[in-house]
């Protein structure tokens, strides 16, 4: 196997490793090095190419692009679809806002929803008589919700 093959397995591992590792809790130096590695053997692997073009011995064409697929792949189910899905929960999230719940925003306040208005906004009470209009895509959480007004009190034992 030619040494080009091994450095291009290489870079698509550290490749892997680097994205998995971009998901867990390491210090940034650590991730910062290891994406410098993946990024070197991803130059080995366009200048294999460019040697191959040049008429020079080389992987070819193919497997560059294959290569370059692979990368996009891993991007896609690593980085790309998580994040859409954790758009999608919280476009969900603020879908189910309603008066009552307590909210924290993006900033940090928290607050108790008074009012949910037409125009993408809340009216968010964070003291007593202290009232804030909030945009709704800057609430992060819901720290508690109300329970719907139809569901029976359990007053009676």
């Amino acid at each position: 196997m030619r040494t080009g093959v091994w450095i291009v397995s290489a870079s698509v591992a550290i490749g892997l490793v680097t994205a998995f590792l971009l998901r867990t809790r390491l210090p940034a130096r650590v991730v910062l090095a290891l994406l410098a590695a993946a990024g070197a053997g991803i130059l080995l692997v366009i200048a294999e190419g460019y040697f191959r073009v040049r008429g020079q011995e080389g992987l070819g064409m193919g497997w560059f692009l294959f290569q370059l697929v692979a990368i996009f792949g891993i991007f896609y189910f690593l980085i790309i679809r998580p994040q859409r899905k954790q758009q999608q929960r919280h476009r969900q999230l603020l879908g189910s806002l309603q008066r009552g719940d307590r909210v924290v925003t993006s900033g940090g306040i928290i607050g108790k929803v008074i009012k949910v208005m037409d125009n993408d906004e809340v009216l968010v009470e964070i003291a007593e008589d202290v009232r804030i209009r909030v945009v709704k895509s800057t609430i992060s959480d819901i720290r508690s919700k109300t329970e719907p007004a139809d569901k029976p009190a359990n007053d009676a034992k």
